[in-house]
């Protein structure tokens, strides 16, 4: 059945007159036909979309592009300089913190303010306790909002704005102040809101939370529409644009010969290498130190690799650890590369198959290629030759040896009761889940970016287990709920014995992530055929932080290679 439509915007364009000086306004409101004293600046120009009941629509781009400028036009703040918007049904809107609230008075008194706006009459008092039960901010709700933090402002106002289950429903970046425990119970009415035919409009640079949130995407650029359409082709083309504006002069398409050779890496600029412990991010921009590297998607495997496009093109970075892994494509016309480490040459190669005596005729395989370092720091250099070679990335890591103990703590389940949903026929349970370091084994919640953790998890069984596989399976999911990466035992191809009574899983991973927060989610389950039985399940198990130093550009979503130890007792 087609839906009807929400929202309409047709050839909008918004300007504003941008004067030198105050004079020049003065001039012109006594002289109106004189002279014009002013430079037209188009904020938005010629903008349109449809959006229908129960649709999400994402709307990304830069800083300056005017996506504030578009959702306060279809808010009815501001009124379009050119064309015509048409919006149909009552609107919930997050605009910016503290809109529409009086600083002077209580956040109920302004919750009473806002019922009255969107006329609720019947029912006004069990409405007005439902907001301030969702807002949950204490005895601060009868406190002046002029003394709220910016996390308190945007607890009331989304609660405000979602509580008489708006048609539209319009988000600007208002979840970027909240805590995360909040900001995943937003997510969750979201999702209901949407589930009853509402529609989203959300504004976010974070274009994962786009991508799992919103079925649309409008793309805009200074003012212009560049992109309107399914989610994941909009958010491509913005990430490869975003990609290739970030590319430094040496990466250019133009591409040219390397300005560094192998002892000048390890001798003169080694110091200055972006630095990796654990898995390669090949999102990561400062490891293609020369020539042209762009990504290239393999349809044979299928996979997404990065793939050099000009002769003695060079990547390299310092790798912290004891063990190097690298992957590249062989075959169909790809070459492999030679790798030096500290300095040293190695050249990769591979006896060609009898059948296939041609590497362009050669099927396209995944070759990996280990080395065993002194545990430390290494410069590591991958170039390529005339024919180009694709890299899928690696890893540079330690693998400590440490007695495993089993840890039962009912005083952590406790703990748990009511921070976090948790369910299962308790067959099986998560005795206690601990983050770790990765290398020292310390309690951990504070980690760099790429950093390794070290996710164990403790269960035990209390009946027998006799249908399917036993699996123990984590997600990490950010402050907005939106899932990153997740991994289990059965994924990796590791068999749990489901007669031991207790088990310890050590998964190892890097945190190629972001700034902000994160939890971690973790089950033990019975699986078959796809079906599952759940025995424990703990929405957030474990948290951290991320710490980058900077901002990063792009993001998407990865498999996280993990490496897996299991202890049985």
């Amino acid at each position: 059945m087609e839906h009807d439509t929400t929202i309409t915007v047709n050839n909008v364009s918004k300007s504003y007159k941008l004067y030198n000086k105050n004079t020049d306004r003065l001039f012109e409101i006594f002289n109106p036909f004189g002279k014009k004293r002013y430079t037209p600046f188009f904020a938005l120009s010629d903008i349109s979309f449809t959006l229908a009941k129960g649709e999400s629509l994402g709307i990304i781009g830069e800083n300056g592009s005017g996506k504030s400028t578009l959702l306060k036009i279809l808010a009815g703040v501001l009124a379009p300089t050119i064309g015509d918007v048409a919006v149909t049904g009552t609107m919930g809107c997050l605009l910016e913190l503290g809109g529409g609230f009086n600083s002077e008075l209580s956040g109920m008194e302004n919750a009473r303010i806002q019922l009255v706006i969107n006329g609720v009459k019947e029912n006004a008092s069990e409405v007005l306790q439902e907001i301030v039960a969702f807002a949950d901010i204490g005895d601060f709700i009868h406190q002046p909002v002029k003394k709220y933090s910016s996390g308190m402002f945007m607890r009331l106002a989304f609660a405000c704005a979602t509580v008489t289950a708006p048609s539209i429903l319009i988000v600007d970046e208002a979840l970027a102040v909240g805590d995360i425990f909040f900001v995943k119970k937003c997510m969750n009415r979201m999702r209901q809101l949407l589930d009853s035919g509402a529609a989203l409009l959300f504004v976010s640079h974070d274009l994962a939370s786009v991508r799992h949130l919103c079925q649309k995407t409008l793309w805009l650029d200074r003012g212009r529409q560049m992109a309107f359409g399914p989610t994941a082709e909009v958010t491509e083309k913005y990430a490869a644009y975003i990609r290739q504006k970030s590319l430094p002069e040496e990466n250019s398409t133009q591409g040219h010969a390397p300005s560094f050779t192998a002892l000048e890496l390890t001798n003169s600029i080694g110091a200055a290498l972006h630095p990796i412990n654990g898995a390669v991010d090949l999102t990561e921009q400062r490891l293609f130190v020369t020539g042209s590297w762009t990504w290239h998607s393999c349809l044979e495997l299928p996979l997404h690799i990065r793939r050099t496009d000009t002769p003695q093109s060079v990547a390299a970075f310092a790798g912290h650890g004891s063990r190097l892994t690298l992957s590249f494509l062989r075959g169909g016309g790809f070459a492999l590369p030679t790798v030096y480490i500290d300095g040293e040459k190695h050249s990769l190669e591979i006896e060609n198959d009898n059948l296939f005596p041609e590497l362009t005729l050669a099927p396209v395989q995944v070759r990996n290629f280990t080395y065993c370092l002194s545990a430390g720091r290494h410069v590591i250099a991958i170039i390529s030759g005339k024919a180009p070679i694709a890299w899928l990335g690696g890893s540079c890591t330690d693998a400590p040896q440490t007695e495993v103990q089993f840890k039962d703590l009912p005083d952590w389940l406790h703990f748990l009761e009511g921070k976090s949903i948790t369910y299962g026929d308790k067959k099986a349970v998560l005795a206690y889940v601990e983050l770790l370091d990765a290398l020292t084994l310390e309690p951990k919640e504070l980690f760099m970016l790429n950093q390794s953790a070290r996710l164990r998890i403790h269960a035990k069984r209390f009946a027998d287990i006799e249908w399917g596989k036993l699996n123990i399976s984590y997600k990490v999911s950010n402050r907005l709920g939106v899932i990153m990466f997740a991994n289990s035992t059965l994924e990796e191809q590791y068999a749990l014995n489901s007669s031991a009574s207790s088990w310890v899983i050590d998964f190892v991973f890097p945190l190629p992530l972001k700034n902000g927060e994160y939890t971690i989610a973790a089950a033990i389950v019975s699986t078959d055929k796809g079906d599952h039985v759940v025995h424990h399940f703990i929405d957030l198990a474990a948290s951290f932080v991320v710490q980058t130093g900077f901002q990063r550009s792009v993001w998407g979503e990865f498999h996280n290679g993990t490496q897996v130890s299991i202890t049985e007792f």
